[in-house]
């Protein structure tokens, strides 16, 4: 449960924490690919996946190991696995193979657009002016972004939209198993089974592991820690409207690194289409987070009317 701001420190804190979150994510993302150059994408992914188990088991068995980890939804546990690996895979397919880590950060973001259409037609909700804007900038955004059509279009994009429907699936998963699982055996379980999962697929073409890669991947599971310190602890601290909307300097963050590391530079239709996607996303955040004042605004003159009335 999301407590609002006591004070301007902690909204403060909310948005340092935010920042350091999507820092985090793209030191993540820029060693991803640092090991894909030396790796095979199956065999990166793999080994991604098993160092963060690995760096998150002493916070996993903290407290009690039967009391964290206890479930009887393990099969739920492993779908949810299974989608995440399987996102993985075509997110790092893509990394591999020439696409631009702000391209594939800015794709990442269009999975808002996936949540909405579900609920537009599975759950049958209104389609509203916000997030008619968030379909038609992110729509329009990621063509600016992949370019299709065009003789620089590469085809492993289409890999990131992959990865964003499986991370979508994904997603229902977790909100299934936050009805009753614990916060740890969520994250252990996923871990575990896209270990497990993406094993087989890696020992296809195993290469030998250097210090470099070693040290990449002790990078990549820090980096995934402090993520999930920094993301959560912000959403304690302050309302989601005011901290998701600087989650978007992950492509100011990828960006800057990708250019140092990789000499990355974007194009001009790039740069338009990042835009256009956090414009979408940030407008729907802020609407969301007007009508939700609105409605408590109502509630709190209804009560007060009940209170006039009850004193009559």
């Amino acid at each position: 449960m999301m407590n609002r701001p006591s004070s301007p420190g902690d909204t403060a804190s909310a948005i340092v924490l935010m920042l350091l979150n999507a820092f985090a994510l793209s030191i993540y993302y820029v060693s991803l690919k640092k090991l894909t150059v030396g790796l095979p994408p199956n065999q990166a992914t793999f080994l991604c996946k098993l160092a963060i188990l690995i760096c998150l088991l002493p916070w996993c068995f903290y407290g009690g190991v039967r009391k964290n980890l206890a479930t009887k939804k393990i099969g739920l546990h492993a779908t949810r696995g299974t989608f995440s690996i399987m996102g993985s895979l075509c997110f790092t397919y893509a990394l591999a193979n020439g696409v631009r880590i702000t391209d594939a950060v800015a794709i990442s973001f269009l999975e808002h657009i996936l949540i909405v259409l579900i609920g537009l037609f599975y759950f049958r909700e209104k389609l509203s002016h916000a997030k008619m804007v968030l379909l038609t900038m992110g729509f329009t955004g990621s063509l600016f972004v992949v370019k299709p059509g065009f003789a620089e279009f590469n085809y492993y994009y289409l890999f990131l939209f992959l990865a964003l429907i499986f991370w979508a699936i994904n997603n229902i998963s977790i909100k299934m198993l936050s009805r009753t699982e614990h916060s740890k055996a969520q994250i252990f379980y996923a871990m575990l089974f896209s270990s497990a999962l993406s094993l087989p697929l890696a020992m296809m073409e195993w290469r030998a592991l250097s210090p470099e890669h070693l040290k990449y991947l002790s990078i990549v599971a820090l980096s995934y820690l402090l993520h999930l310190v920094a993301f959560f602890r912000s959403f304690k601290l302050a309302e989601m409207s005011i901290v998701m909307p600087f989650e978007y300097t992950r492509l100011i963050f990828s960006g800057i690194l990708g250019y140092i590391l990789f000499s990355e530079v974007p194009d001009n239709y790039s740069i338009l289409g990042y835009l256009m996607i956090t414009f979408g996303g940030v407008y729907l955040l802020q609407s969301r987070a007007k009508k939700k004042k609105s409605e408590a605004q109502k509630d709190q003159k209804l009560r007060a009317l009940g209170t006039e009335y009850e004193q009559v």
